[in-house]
């Protein structure tokens, strides 16, 4: 599973690149609040944005990191374990890489990119119409 994420990762963020990292935490913290959490060893992360429905409080917390898939390996397997949730967004490109506990969603700047991965990665790729 980590071999495939980080195939995919590499590709979508790209080795070293900047990248956003954010993690949703089920509370209401104030903007700015700074703290850390223990699959992301030496992450200073910060609320950016918070809000509330009737259902339930949600921050997200957002920090700038470069992308390295060894560094990332304790948040990869906490979020296989349903441990934890995070997404990565390359800072430069928009593109987004979002594991979860089955698998992995990307989102990615064209059509034709998106083409491309689903060629290089269609081994991996759920075999539902729909992809899901």
């Amino acid at each position: 599973m980590l071999e495939r994420q980080s195939a995919v990762a590499l590709e979508v963020l790209g080795s070293g690149a900047a990248c956003f990292v954010v993690v949703p935490r089920f509370e209401r913290l104030p903007l700015g609040h700074r703290t850390s959490v223990p699959e992301l060893v030496a992450v200073d992360l910060r609320c950016q944005l918070c809000g509330s429905n009737d259902v339930t409080d949600i921050s997200y917390l957002v920090a700038t990191v470069k992308w390295d898939a060894k560094a990332m390996k304790p948040a990869l397997l906490a979020i296989a374990e349903e441990e934890s949730r995070a997404l990565w967004a390359n800072a430069k490109t928009g593109e987004v890489f979002a594991p979860y506990d089955g698998g992995v969603d990307v989102v990615v700047s064209s059509s034709k990119r998106r083409a491309r991965l689903e060629g290089q990665f269609a081994e991996w790729l759920s075999l539902r119409s729909d992809r899901l």
